[in-house]
């Protein structure tokens, strides 16, 4: 089950920072092994205040240099000042959650080239996203996307660079998650010449909680309950709570969104 769904699925925090083309992406000409790059995560998750709070998850990365890993966050403090998080090779001793992904999919997260929520970004239930969260039979549930933010997003502050090359396509348009947590959503989207967001060819989207979009750039032109409407750079849209809408792009400059998810549902 992965719990990051794009606003279709069933069913303060971050900083972003715009991007143009990929000078924000982390040069790594020597990415180093699955083992370098998770204690990477690991050493940076030290002084997030995210591992105040004790947990223990496991990351499997299939492909040459895989297997199992284990990330302790002991919830106390060591004596330089830094939260204790230990990495371990092999699985957890008892049913916990999981990331799972590929070793080249674990290399681009390092590099920066897409952050881990686009990687697990996807529009349906039972679609497969190059990285996906899982628990373990056994394992509580709960709402991983605020804890996956907060691991896989290295710095102080924490930040995400929005640009159309660091982004994956969902809905028919590219999109880059921000910040989930209960009762709220935030992605960075951008609707090209001739795109559509829907939900499929010929559906509008639906969601039962109500969504602003806040235009940054260019111009999207829709409907909303079957009438017309149009989102510019400099205006916010709100759409209500099973309202039918669509969007979609007739003219040469890209448009650019942030949508804003809130409410029971989100």
């Amino acid at each position: 089950m992965n719990p990051l769904l794009m606003p279709a699925a069933a069913a303060a925090g971050a900083l972003a920072l715009v991007a143009t083309g990929h000078r924000h992406a982390i040069a790594l000409p020597n990415a180093g092994s699955t083992e370098q790059i998770l204690r990477r995560f690991v050493e940076d998750f030290r002084s997030d205040p995210a591992a105040a709070t004790a947990r223990t998850f496991a990351i499997r990365v299939r492909g040459d240099d895989g297997g199992s890993w284990t990330v302790e966050v002991t919830g106390e403090q060591a004596d330089d000042g830094q939260w204790g998080v230990v990495l371990r090779p092999g699985e957890p001793r008892t049913p916990t959650f999981y990331y799972a992904l590929s070793a080249a999919m674990l290399v681009a997260i390092d590099a920066g080239r897409l952050n881990a929520l686009t990687a697990q970004g996807k529009a349906f239930a039972d679609e497969v996203a190059p990285m996906e969260t899982e628990f373990m039979a056994g394992a509580e549930p709960f709402d991983a996307n605020p804890f996956s933010f907060h691991f896989w997003t290295r710095g102080f502050p924490e930040k995400v660079a929005l640009d159309a090359q660091l982004a994956r396509r969902v809905h028919g348009v590219k999109n880059i998650p921000i910040y989930y947590e209960q009762g709220l959503r935030t992605i960075w989207s951008t609707i090209q010449k001739g795109e559509r967001v829907n939900n499929g060819p010929g559906q509008p989207m639906l969601v039962p909680f109500p969504i602003l979009v806040v235009g940054i750039k260019g111009r999207a032109i829709g409907t909303m309950n079957g009438k017309p409407v149009e989102a510019k750079a400099g205006e916010v849209v709100f759409i209500p709570p099973l309202t039918p809408y669509e969007w979609w792009n007739e003219d040469d400059e890209p448009c650019e969104a942030l949508l804003v998810m809130f409410g029971a549902g989100a």
